[in-house]
């Protein structure tokens, strides 16, 4: 099972969410650029959700396959949104995005 497919099938409607375009990890130069050009930041998190529970919520998830570690550029985007109140969970499987989902009390049908 993937994550945006477990993600579309518990999340309650009331969670936005959304992957995000990354630039790093791309060998097209042509499509960095254009990342580039749109403001897309190197480092930021794979998936982004929002929700009102007494306030604004939201929740990074900065998915990690094999072995992959996170980079120092995904470490400083990662502290940057912390300051701002949004922690970012790196999962390495879909049970990791359940646990962060569940540890941050984001709104599922579970």
């Amino acid at each position: 099972v993937d994550v945006k497919k477990k993600l579309n099938e518990i999340l309650l409607q009331r969670v936005f969410w959304t992957s995000v375009d990354v630039s790093n990890g791309t060998k097209n130069a042509r499509r960095q650029q254009q990342l580039k050009n749109r403001g897309v930041k190197t480092g930021f998190p794979d998936a982004f959700m929002m929700w009102q529970d007494g306030g604004l919520k939201a929740l990074c998830i900065e998915l990690k396959f094999g072995s992959g570690g996170v980079s120092d550029e995904q470490i400083k985007i990662h502290k940057e949104l912390a300051v701002l109140g949004v922690p970012t969970a790196v999962c390495w499987s879909v049970e990791d995005v359940l646990h962060a989902l569940d540890v941050y009390d984001v709104p599922t049908i579970i």
